[in-house]
């Protein structure tokens, strides 16, 4: 076993661990499911078209109110299905990679920290979100709906181009949706580097786990 599955399997059953005790997510326990309408444009990434999307609103270690987090998308749509992760994230060269807290939802770059590897490129995912919440809380953000995302992809935030806008108008009232972009990659595409791709895996795994029975997704 190599050093990469060995710690593959600690994240697994440490994620399965947290997920477990806390009924729900290991990470981004706490959230608001929302409904809308995606329209993408043509890109080689996402699948084109006008399409029911659903969406979650998170903070990753739900703090109260609205004191900074790291903040979290999650959105689902389109046939073959997609399922997209993206959490508040720095703008520069490097800080691109690394999630970062911040005050409010209004001023968040939320980014795929991951690149997804398709055709001989790598890409990446950035959303914005239009709103007028002046803090980090989710329910000052779903209490202004609708909303706008704009959703762009390119090799950093400076080369994104806009290739989708989401519009979500109410609170989902259907029941809880998992949201699991390994198991749900768009199409022809893989996620990059392998090494973040195996550990990001190996957590979603045990977190789908722990979650075994959990009363809710939300």
């Amino acid at each position: 076993m190599t050093a990469l599955s060995r710690f593959s399997t600690a994240v697994e059953l440490l994620s399965a661990r947290i997920a477990s005790a806390r009924r729900g997510h290991t990470l981004h326990p706490a959230g608001m499911r929302l409904d809308g309408v995606i329209t993408v444009q043509d890109n080689s990434l996402l699948p084109t078209g006008t399409w029911p999307v659903t969406a979650r609103l998170s903070k990753a270690f739900g703090t109260p109110g609205g004191t900074p987090d790291i903040l979290g998308l999650a959105i689902c749509f389109g046939s073959p299905r997609s399922d997209i992760t993206l959490s508040s994230c720095g703008s520069g060269s490097f800080t691109r990679f690394l999630v970062k807290p911040v005050r409010s939802w209004r001023r968040a770059l939320l980014g795929s920290i991951a690149a997804y590897y398709q055709q001989g490129r790598y890409l990446w995912l950035y959303a914005t979100i239009s709103t007028d919440a002046r803090d980090a809380s989710i329910e000052a953000v779903t209490a202004r709906l609708p909303i706008e995302i704009t959703l762009a992809c390119g090799t950093s935030p400076v080369k994104a181009r806009r290739i989708a806008v989401i519009s979500l108008d109410r609170i989902a009232e259907h029941l809880p949706h998992v949201f699991d972009p390994m198991r749900h990659r768009p199409a022809d595409a893989t996620m990059a580097p392998g090494w973040l791709y195996t550990l990001r895996n190996a957590a979603y795994r045990g977190s789908r786990t722990g979650r075994t029975g959990a009363a809710s997704d939300d």
